[in-house]
């Protein structure tokens, strides 16, 4: 009788650990050069070597949020975070956009390399083929709780602009839908 008890437990949990382990997503395809949405701002410091710069702060009803810059050969990486950065706090990325300078990076593989990680957007597909010139695109994952929108900011003839080029920005959806992430340029 033990012995069956036993077997039918085994069994039992053999079935449902698959399972569980299925239930859990994959949402490492949203990573951007290590950093991820969650992270706490000591990891993404060990991620990119360094403390950022500060970018700037923003306030809103639930307090101060810091923004780092990290700049890159031929990006530059703004992390958002969900309150203040300090050495103490405990501050987690909310979101994290990365501009690409347009003269430096190959347009048609970074729009196959996105399709190909994230497959199909949510809206703005054919915008993929055309080089975002008719606006952005967008793909959500509410089981990773996640926002990646890709869009162009075209630099003005006149005057070159560090924001120029193409962002890929990945926001976490919780704060989207709470209105307390400020908009990207595509919005």
């Amino acid at each position: 009788m033990f012995g069956r008890t036993l077997r039918s437990l085994f069994v039992l949990l053999v079935l449902l650990c698959p399972l569980s382990w299925a239930a859990e997503p994959d949402c490492s395809r949203y990573s951007e050069f290590g950093l991820a949405l969650g992270m706490s701002n000591k990891s993404v410091w060990q991620t990119m070597g360094k403390r950022g710069a500060e970018a700037g702060r923003t306030r809103d009803s639930s307090g101060y949020r810091s923004i780092e810059r990290y700049d890159g050969p031929s990006s530059l990486i703004l992390v958002h975070y969900d309150g203040p950065v300090a050495k103490r706090s405990s501050a987690r990325v909310v979101s994290i956009e990365t501009t690409f300078e347009e003269d430096v990076i190959d347009v048609p593989e970074l729009m196959a390399s996105l399709r190909t990680r994230l497959g199909l957007p949510a809206s703005g597909a054919e915008n993929l083929d055309n080089g975002l010139k008719d606006g952005p695109v967008e793909w959500t994952d509410p089981t990773c709780d996640v926002r990646v929108t890709l869009f162009r900011r075209p630099a003005p003839w006149w005057e070159p602009h560090e924001n120029a080029g193409f962002h890929v920005k990945i926001d976490s959806l919780s704060f989207v839908q709470t209105g307390d992430l400020e908009p990207t340029a595509a919005e």
